[in-house]
């Protein structure tokens, strides 16, 4: 409903356009797969809308992989926990400023065995990705959330998967929510402009 095809560059300026997004998160499925990438149609966004940050999940796992991201300026790296392969990554000075995704099928994070244990090493923003949440429109994992909260309270947490209305948003930004990665919602219309405007 937000646009008439899938062309990349065409849905980021309507949801900039339409819904005022402040910040595009792309995940690079290809990448994150290891079956390829979408550096060009990144590129394409960044020149097109220069002045919209975006959080790009490439699937990361490694400093090299971190360094050719960074050195193509893309965007800010993502780091998503099921494609980290070891914690190191996350002490070393590139991947200061990295958004960490913290990626968890139901109550089990996936990735690093140690990870869980050890909040020192997250970062300053965190993506609380509920992989088998997203798409599903059952509701974001609210004690999720006040479980990370609670353990890094000076970080911002970011909801990602089952938003299903304006309702779900609300009861987000009461938990304490930094933001929410919203697709689903707002690609079957379930949530409007106008809401999304309200709660800023």
């Amino acid at each position: 409903r937000i646009c008439p095809d899938s062309d990349p560059l065409r849905l980021a300026c309507r949801l900039v356009e339409d819904f005022g997004a402040e910040t595009l998160y792309v995940a690079d499925l290809d990448a994150i797969r290891g079956i390829g990438h979408n550096r060009a149609v990144l590129s394409s966004i960044a020149r097109s809308l220069p002045a919209l940050p975006l959080w790009v999940d490439a699937g990361l796992s490694d400093r090299d992989s971190l360094v050719r991201f960074l050195d193509q300026g893309a965007g800010r790296p993502v780091i998503g926990s099921e494609t980290l392969s070891e914690t190191g990554l996350l002490r070393d000075p590139q991947a200061r400023g990295a958004v960490l995704s913290l990626d968890f099928r139901g109550a089990e994070l996936i990735g690093p065995a140690d990870l869980a244990q050890r909040s020192e090493l997250w970062s300053q923003d965190l993506i609380l990705m509920s992989l088998h949440r997203v798409g599903s429109a059952t509701g974001p994992d609210l004690p999720q959330l006040g479980g990370c909260r609670a353990l890094v309270p000076h970080s911002g947490c970011y909801s990602a998967g089952g938003v299903r209305n304006i309702r779900d948003l609300e009861r987000l930004q009461a938990a304490g929510a930094a933001g929410v990665l919203l697709a689903s919602a707002l690609h079957d219309g379930r949530t409007s402009a106008d809401a999304v405007a309200a709660l800023r």
